[in-house]
């Protein structure tokens, strides 16, 4: 063999030849000399060592000590060279012929001649360490190889490996002892025959795997490292099997010995491939429920509700997969593919930074929700400000003029429904209204229009909120003075020498501004008009909350009974959206009639009313319950809301 003339690779020949990483500077320069001269008979390259050889030496050492390939260790008496990579690429040399080492145990100190203490090694036990330590290997490292012990059970003695062979050459060179072990002594129509009892039905598959153990080992490794359920029901059979048989020697031979070693380092690894195939899966499982769920009402949802998601057996996502899987479920989701133009996952960003997550096919179905959600509140708003209005023969520009109105409905949507005006103002909603309509323009209903020539259609049509028909709603309400022009004129003007007249500007506090019943002055007997209301409130109470409940609790029970949607968050929107509609009905009874009588009858009677006018109601579960309901809601809001406020 052609010995290189590069001084590494003579240091590393000589460091083999004294089997030791450390040569004495002296001793190895007088060696160079000698041999550079044997040498340089055959090959002239050698000339240079023969000549000044202590010069050249130390002129070629400076890089390899820079580079980290050697080290100088001065002491007292002699100048030595440390060779750091030494035992390193002694434990590398000892795998590079798994073949002509398969019925050899794995390399050990013994079989290398070498010894670490226990501090200058790595010590892996295989049954306790292993495991920990391939699933931090699954991490890149670029740290550089170290060195390790790998205990074996039983006393099956230990063996030398390099922390870059965990574990993909480590279980090559196993299954190599595996080829060794079936191709001696006829062993493979031997394990043929034990394991046909034990895999029953899977035959076939045995036959397979031992002619591809026998003639392309290697290729089991990836399924060895899938974790399926036929590979690894394979190793735990056939690795028993072999502990079974060798045990029952009375004394180890060599090849015994290599092949306990090598079962129990199969066994090890497909226990742990086995365990991560199955959290695998359960991750998999796991981010599948995740995408169901985000295809489920309310649609929109925040990281932290993204984070809370369970199993449809109510387990906690989040334990099924780590947050960087989610994260990367994430960034997946939220970045186009190739053949698309949107992303699966839209992001929605509020006005103080907050960040909503809606898929794209849920975007539009979402807003149309949203406005029909924003309307009868923003409807109620309105009817309670201009109501006020009008009582005091006041107006504003949005009264007259759509521009304002428009205005108006603006600071509605963003103060009373921010999510809304969120949605609105994504760049997203453009680019899925386009991609959605794009083949479709001519049969789009009104109600599902939000753009006509690239633009977001008025605020009024979104919401379709007609100004005039809520202005003339309202007066239907009032007393018919209201509605002659010349009075209300008559009137606003009297009342502009005293009052200041209208800026039409909004503020954040007028959403909530509840209108004033308009009377000249309230009379003695009617300076508590809902004392009368309250007393007969109070009185029914007692007649149709049974003895067991209170007035809450009982409200609770019947909630219970007619919202049974599962999602905590769609039952909790459902009861406040009956509740609005309660307490307009009350207020809309209470103007029309001035004096009610409250009795169990009319009670039932504006429940039955409420409910054969409201579609949304009448396809409600739990009729009776919701009757109830609506009466014991009535009978609590009027004895805590004063009339004046309905």
């Amino acid at each position: 063999m052609t010995q290189s003339t590069d001084l590494y690779s003579i240091l590393k020949y000589y460091a083999e030849k004294i089997r030791s990483p450390y040569i004495d500077a002296t001793a190895f320069i007088n060696f160079l000399k000698i041999y550079a001269a044997r040498q340089v008979k055959e090959q002239p390259e050698w000339y240079r060592w023969t000549r000044n050889t202590a010069s050249q030496f130390w002129t070629e050492i400076r890089p390899l000590m820079e580079s980290g390939q050697c080290e100088f260790l001065s002491a007292t008496n002699s100048e030595r060279l440390y060779m750091p990579h030494y035992y390193i690429e002694m434990v590398q040399q000892a795998y590079e012929s798994p073949d002509t080492t398969a019925m050899l145990p794995f390399p050990s100190e013994n079989s290398l001649k070498i010894h670490f203490s226990d501090e200058e090694i790595q010590i892996i036990d295989l049954d306790h360490d292993l495991p920990l330590y391939l699933k931090k290997k699954e991490e890149p490292s670029e740290n550089s190889p170290q060195i390790l012990r790998l205990l074996f059970p039983d006393e099956y003695g230990s063996a030398l490996i390099l922390s870059s062979m965990i574990p993909r050459q480590l279980l090559e060179t196993a299954l190599i002892k595996v080829r060794g072990y079936l191709h001696s002594q006829g062993n493979k129509e031997y394990v043929l025959h034990k394991l046909t009892l034990r895999l029953q039905g899977k035959e076939g598959y045995l036959r397979d795997i031992l002619n591809q153990l026998l003639v392309r080992p290697l290729d089991c490794l990836t399924k060895l490292e899938e974790g399926g359920e036929n590979s690894s029901y394979f190793w735990v059979c056939f690795c028993s099997m072999v502990k079974n048989d060798i045990k029952k020697k009375s004394e180890f031979l060599t090849e015994d010995l290599a092949m306990l070693q090598t079962v129990c380092l199969l066994e090890a690894c497909n226990s742990f491939y086995q365990i991560q195939s199955i959290k695998k899966r359960e991750r998999e499982v796991a981010l599948k429920n995740l995408d169901l769920q985000l295809d489920k009402p309310p649609f929109l949802y925040s990281l932290e509700a993204i984070t809370k998601f369970t199993s449809p057996k109510g387990v906690l996502l989040m334990g099924q997969y780590s947050p960087a899987d989610l994260d990367a479920y994430i960034k997946s989701k939220t970045i186009p593919a190739a053949d698309q133009k949107m992303p699966e996952l839209l992001i929605i960003s509020g006005k103080n930074s907050e960040r909503w997550y809606i898929k794209r096919d849920k975007l539009i179905p979402y807003c149309l929700q949203l406005c029909n959600a924003a309307r009868p509140k923003i409807r109620g708003t309105l009817d309670k400000r201009w109501g006020k209005f009008i009582r005091e023969y006041r107006r504003e520009p949005a009264m007259d003029k759509d521009e304002e109105f428009e205005k108006l409905l603006k600071f509605y949507i963003e103060n009373l429904t921010p999510i809304l005006a969120a949605v609105l103002r994504s760049n997203w909603l453009y680019l899925v209204y386009a991609e959605t309509i794009r083949d479709r323009e001519d049969d789009i209903p009104e109600s599902y229009q939000f753009f006509i020539n690239d633009k977001l259609v008025p605020y009024a049509n979104l919401l379709l909120l007609n100004r005039k028909e809520i202005l003339t709603d309202i007066r239907m309400l009032l007393p018919f003075w209201y509605s002659i022009p010349f009075f209300v004129a008559l009137i606003s003007f009297t009342q502009g020498f005293t009052k200041k007249p209208m800026a039409g500007k909004y503020s954040r506090d007028e959403p909530n501004e509840a209108p004033e019943r308009g009377a000249a002055g309230p009379s003695p007997q009617d300076r508590d008009p809902g004392r009368e209301l309250r007393n007969m409130a109070k009185k029914l109470e007692g007649d149709l909350v049974p003895s067991r409940y209170t007035l809450d609790t009982y409200l609770a029970e019947l909630e219970s009974r007619w919202g049974r949607l599962l999602n905590k968050q769609g039952r909790q929107e459902l009861v406040t959206d009956v509740n609005v509609l309660i307490r307009d009905r009350l207020r809309q009874t209470l103007r029309l009639q001035k004096r009610l009588k409250l009795t169990q009858e009319t009670l039932k009677e504006i429940a039955e009313t409420m409910i054969f006018s409201t579609p949304s109601l009448k396809s409600l579960s739990g009729q009776d319950s919701l009757r109830t309901y609506i009466m014991l809601y009535l009978i609590k809001h009027l004895q805590n809301e004063p009339i004046s406020k309905m």
